[in-house]
């Protein structure tokens, strides 16, 4: 499963995919002075909403403006 991340200057997108398709997509509010355990706690907590966690990943590719 693959797991991508749009981080936008105004929204951080992520999309669950598996077998080169887009099954989950979520979006949350950027915060720029946020910190990274702040950031990993809002993954972790999107991902659940759809029943994952990082542990079933085999690979992330993040996006930047």
């Amino acid at each position: 499963m693959l797991l991508v991340i749009d981080a936008g200057n105004t929204h951080v997108r992520l999309g669950l995919a598996r077998g080169g398709v887009l099954f989950a997509s979520r979006r949350a509010a950027t915060r720029p002075r946020g910190t990274l355990d702040e950031l990993e706690v809002l993954i972790e907590d999107l991902l659940r909403l759809d029943g994952q966690d990082l542990s079933a990943f085999a690979a992330v590719a993040i996006s930047s403006t």
